[in-house]
């Protein structure tokens, strides 16, 4: 019994942990530039929305894997799927284009 009691207080406790999946600000879009700093600086990754007069999302990352995908994508002219971390995608700020945060995943091809 105190087993069985151990294992539910375990699942519960995963279970209350934030999930990485669940991101606030997404975007779809083709990506127009990727500005890579040198020496572990983050990276920013551009999504322009497929959408006539969409909107342009600026992305951050340090990981070496998205950014990789992101210049091949936008190499390739690939749509991609991006979710950040931002706490909402806000409107568009002072430099023309929505700050979404962080980056927490990216789908190549999400059609």
């Amino acid at each position: 019994m105190k087993k069985l009691l151990t294992l539910l207080v375990i699942t519960a406790a995963f279970s209350l942990l934030p999930s990485v999946s669940q991101a606030f600000c997404t975007a779809t879009g083709g990506v127009p530039g990727v500005f890579v700093r040198p020496g572990g600086v983050a990276t920013n990754i551009g999504v322009r929305s497929n959408r006539p007069a969409g909107a342009f999302f600026n992305f951050t990352s340090t990981d070496s894997k998205i950014i990789t995908t992101a210049l091949v994508s936008a190499s390739t002219h690939t749509t991609v799927q991006i979710n950040g971390d931002a706490a909402t995608c806000p409107q568009v700020n002072a430099q023309n284009f929505i700050a979404g945060g962080n980056i927490v995943s990216i789908l190549v091809n999400p059609n």
